[in-house]
């Protein structure tokens, strides 16, 4: 919903007080990144992947999204760099490779609000430190990157945390509140638990 892929049965979604569905879907398109948990690269350069296939995009555009996502050491390590070859399922790209390249991708043009899915779900180590790079790196480019993940790595990362849970928010404040609350919780008996709703954190 937040990138307007679908739409809501009720209330709206809103970017700029706008709703989705008034945007004009290529303005919309230019201000959202969207990296998606099965994410699929398309038949062609690494560059071109970065770029959207956009054929007027220049190489300092792509230069930029790939130093934002930290992934401009990793493509030119490459024999071809930026003009390596991928398949449409990212070979001769790891999975975790295929994974930084679309987080580039959903950097390309500064786009104002970005959306992670699961982005460390094929990342190492040194792929999970990268993405914690990027978000710094998007933080002070002035994006709004919101985070979806089961993995607590990345919460160090982040200014503001919401917990769902059976498909209704459990919890939402600032990151140190969040946290702190459920560390709480995690310290009371299994019963008391089971007899509590999670508390509700309030962030300003």
């Amino acid at each position: 919903m937040l990138v307007g892929s679908i739409l809501p049965t009720s209330g709206s979604v809103r970017l700029d007080l706008m709703d989705l569905r008034n945007w004009d879907q290529r303005q919309l398109g230019e201000n959202l990144g969207y990296l998606p948990q099965d994410v699929q690269l398309f038949p062609g350069t690494i560059k071109a992947n970065i770029a959207r296939m956009r054929s007027d995009a220049d190489d300092a555009s792509v230069h930029q999204a790939a130093v934002l996502a930290d992934v401009h050491e990793m493509i030119a390590s490459f024999p071809e760099g930026y003009e390596t070859i991928v398949a449409s399922d990212g070979a001769p790209l790891s999975g975790g490779q295929k994974q930084r390249i679309a987080l580039a991708r959903a950097f390309f043009g500064n786009p104002r609000i970005v959306v992670l899915d699961e982005p460390n779900s094929n990342l190492d180590t040194a792929g999970d430190q990268a993405l914690g790079r990027a978000l710094t790196h998007a933080k002070q480019n002035g994006m709004t990157v919101v985070v979806v993940t089961q993995k607590p790595s990345l919460l160090s990362s982040v200014d503001k945390i919401m917990l769902m849970a059976d498909g209704a928010i459990a919890m939402f404040g600032m990151r140190n509140q969040v946290l702190e609350a459920l560390a709480q919780r995690q310290q009371q008996p299994r019963s008391v638990q089971q007899n509590q709703s999670p508390p509700a954190v309030q962030g300003n």
